[in-house]
């Protein structure tokens, strides 16, 4: 439970304001036709959804849900590097999938969707809304084709730890 001063804040927030939508990015791809967004790749504080597929006979599509702070296509870039370099196979569920298939000498292909966006951690409210909407549709996804492991719900926010003081170096 927040104390009292958190909620009062937060009402506060939000009676006068401060609160400003976020906006969806553009896309700065060389070619629009492969932006993994349809044009919206450098948004920021979005919890994003992929469903990965295969042409392995029988293979069920799968669900994995994920959040970026900065924007979706330096995430975009990290998942193309555990997708191409085996060392980083084992980095999210979705890489250990790509490797999966690639193992069974299969290919994949992969849908990109923003679910929402949300804002990150803020000192005010004392809560990153961005996480909390990953844990909730972690949480509450139906099906059984989902690649996130429920074990993500009771994982720390990371984006805290920037506003805390413990990450500056004093000498």
């Amino acid at each position: 439970m927040p104390n009292v001063g958190a909620q009062i804040s937060s009402h506060n927030k939000k009676i006068l304001g401060e609160n400003v939508p976020l906006e969806r990015g553009e896309c700065n791809c060389r070619v629009r036709a492969d932006c993994p967004l349809e044009g919206e790749c450098l948004s920021r504080n979005v919890l994003y959804e992929a469903k990965i597929s295969s042409d392995i006979e029988n293979y069920e599509e799968k669900v994995y849900i994920g959040l970026t702070e900065p924007t979706f296509k330096e995430r975009f870039r990290n998942h193309q590097k555990s997708f191409n370099h085996k060392k980083y196979a084992k980095e999210t569920a979705l890489s250990k999938e790509v490797w999966n298939i690639k193992d069974r000498n299969g290919s994949f292909t992969i849908k990109w969707r923003i679910i929402k966006q949300c804002p990150t951690y803020t000192q005010t409210t004392k809560r990153c809304m961005l996480c909390v909407h990953e844990k909730n549709d972690i949480a509450f996804f139906e099906g059984d084709n989902l690649l996130n492991k429920r074990t993500e719900i009771i994982s720390t926010c990371r984006h805290r730890l920037k506003h805390s003081l413990g990450i500056y170096d004093v000498n």
